[in-house]
């Protein structure tokens, strides 16, 4: 293996690689990784959200099954409200944690 690597050396390339080639793939991959990075990050924080909220749920069920089922008609009945404020809420909370910190990043680097 030795001898190929020296071999390898030793002779003129076949392929003439540009000189910011290497900086390229750099700012490429580090992208990537940074925008993998957030988008985890993003990911956990909603999933913890989410469990906080199962807890709550679970805690307020063993607690009282009379007022659960309160506040499932109350939930029934306004179920358009709750749900364009999650949307809107995940979108505040998807813009602040993912795409400011990511333009942020762009933009600083230039």
């Amino acid at each position: 293996m030795e001898a190929l690597v020296d071999d390898a050396l030793r002779r003129e390339p076949e392929i003439e690689v540009p000189a910011g080639f290497t900086d390229r793939t750099l700012a490429v991959m580090e992208k990537r990784i940074f925008w993998r990075e957030l988008i985890m990050e993003f990911g956990y924080k909603c999933l913890i959200a989410l469990g906080a909220l199962l807890v709550f749920v679970l805690i307020f069920f063993f607690v009282s099954v009379k007022e659960l089922t309160l506040l499932q008609s109350y939930l029934i009945h306004h179920w358009e409200f709750f749900a364009v404020t999650m949307v809107v809420g995940l979108f505040i909370l998807f813009a602040d944690q993912v795409f400011l910190k990511y333009l942020f990043k762009k933009y600083q680097t230039l």
